[in-house]
């Protein structure tokens, strides 16, 4: 039985046009969506609920520390502009967790500097340094950043649809 809908066609076509990256069978979506309120909201994840499931265990509303959004409220999906590019958020998921339900990465740019992150296991939002985005990052170093100040994962947002 699911609990969710399933995406309406418009919303499938949004969402085909995004790169996933993968943990295992689950396709994370990185989006920023907009509301029935024309909010728009950054940061959230689309994904099919039963690999969400079989991943994650609990429904978003029943574990305290993560947040949702409801697939009835939105009425459009674009690729999230503060994502890891897929292929280095792919390469983090493939080298599983640096800790107990978390991964500490550092973020190579473009221009030489980097920034090292502390997230829970999901990795595919960052707080991208002024100036920089997706299009600047050329690694990501997994396990690797404790002694570099790493910056926390912003608050992200999980929106489940049934296939």
């Amino acid at each position: 039985m699911t609990r969710f809908p399933k995406l309406p066609e418009i919303l499938q076509a949004e969402i085909d046009k995004i790169e996933p990256s993968h943990c295992g069978r689950l396709s994370y979506h990185p989006c920023r969506v907009t509301l029935l309120t024309g909010n728009s909201t950054d940061h959230v994840y689309v994904v099919a609920e039963k690999p969400y499931i079989a991943l994650w265990g609990l429904y978003p509303e029943q574990d305290r520390g993560k947040f949702s959004v409801r697939i009835e409220d939105v009425v459009s999906i674009h690729e999230s502009p503060s994502r890891l590019p897929a292929k280095f958020a792919n390469q983090l998921y493939q080298m599983g967790e640096s800790g107990m339900g978390y991964q500490i990465f550092t973020v190579a740019f473009s221009d030489g500097s980097e920034q090292a992150y502390l997230t829970g296991n999901a990795v595919d939002f960052i707080e991208f340094p002024q100036g920089k985005g997706p299009k600047d990052v050329v690694a990501v170093h997994p396990h690797t950043g404790r002694d570099l100040h790493p910056l926390p994962a912003p608050k992200y947002y999980w929106c489940l649809y049934s296939e």
